[in-house]
């Protein structure tokens, strides 16, 4: 009996790992086998340059997809529609001209520390509003300008920046170098104050 165990282990080892589990062939190891190997990589090429097509003249009334660039759904502008454009802006450059020097926006400084912003519209009389900076949040932080009065190089402003209570009042001098500077009242106490745009 051992005998024919030993002839047995024997034929088996021999035959090879296939029939010892029992399996026959390895159908996939087979067809790895038989591949041709990968081929060698070739070198990198940059793509193609891509062309963008030149717009092409669009007849008025024509539809135009949005993936279309260079085209428009109308033609040329009528002399109509050019006067009209050179009307808009001849009124835009006439309201640039009527501008006064303090028209925009100004920050009143104390040092590095923003007190109020101001947005002032000078054309010929002076109006404007104001904000608080420092308390941005609050209800009551932001209002118009009370009296605002220009008298040669002096600017004078005043508003209320709670209902109620003692009115901020700011005396500037208006510089020849461009500087604004001057003095506040706010709360009874005043502070030396630049005023500078934003």
């Amino acid at each position: 009996m051992t005998l024919c165990r030993l002839i047995l282990c024997f034929a088996l080892v021999i035959a090879g790992p296939s029939v010892a589990m029992g399996q026959e062939v390895d159908p996939i190891g087979a067809l790895l086998d038989q591949a041709p190997p990968p081929p060698a990589t070739a070198s990198w090429q940059p793509s193609p340059v891509m062309t963008v097509p030149k717009p092409r003249a669009v007849i008025s009334g024509t539809q135009v997809k949005i993936d279309e660039t260079g085209k428009t759904p109308d033609g040329p502008l009528s002399a109509n529609d050019l006067g009209y454009e050179a009307r808009l802006r001849s009124a835009f450059q006439s309201a640039q001209g009527s501008q006064g020097p303090l028209e925009g926006r100004w920050i009143i400084r104390a040092g590095d520390v923003a007190l109020y912003m101001l947005q002032l519209v000078d054309r010929g009389a002076l109006e404007g509003a104001w904000r608080d900076p420092r308390r941005p949040a609050a209800s009551g932080a932001t209002g118009f300008i009370d009296i605002i009065t220009r008298g040669g190089e002096q600017l004078s402003l005043s508003f209320s920046p709670t209902r109620g209570g003692a009115p901020v009042s700011l005396s500037l001098q208006l510089r020849p170098d461009g500087q604004i500077s001057g003095e506040m009242v706010e709360r009874g106490l005043r502070s030396a104050v630049t005023m500078v745009r934003q």
